[in-house]
């Protein structure tokens, strides 16, 4: 059942990262989560700006500071539309399965092609130090 993105469900999760040992710094937010979001009521303070003729008006956040840490939230496109997730990037290393390596690939004219091959992954040094919300209803 999908359910209503919160505030509380933020402050939660950011808690149980911190009490695990995490600091996580980054908070990814699908599209259909940032409207969400960006009405907690924690992101109250709307600016609006004016330089010379041309007024800008803020309506939304860059980075929450919460009780348990301060997150950059950065927009995402490479996740469900129905998760957030709350990342400690000390937490995680990125590890070679298969190094770079070059290979010819089939001769076209003149021209020489090739292709350079590599595999990566990332490792999770303390998979508590960052936390997911999941199973939100998209806005």
């Amino acid at each position: 059942t999908l359910r209503t993105f919160t505030e509380a469900m933020l402050k939660d999760v950011g808690q149980k990262c911190w009490e695990q040992g995490g600091d996580p710094s980054l908070l990814f937010v699908p599209a259909a989560l940032r409207a969400t979001f960006s009405a907690f009521a924690g992101v109250a303070n709307k600016v609006n700006e004016v330089k010379s003729k041309a007024a800008t008006v803020v309506a939304t956040a860059d980075i929450y500071v919460g009780d348990f840490g301060t997150y950059t939230v950065v927009n995402s496109r490479q996740q469900r539309a129905r998760d957030v997730f709350l990342v400690d990037p000390k937490h995680w290393e990125l590890l070679t399965l298969r190094a770079m390596k070059p290979s010819p690939l089939a001769k076209t004219g003149d021209a020489e092609n090739w292709m350079i091959n590599t595999e990566w992954t990332l490792k999770s040094m303390q998979e508590a130090a960052s936390g997911a919300i999941r199973d939100l209803q998209p806005a």
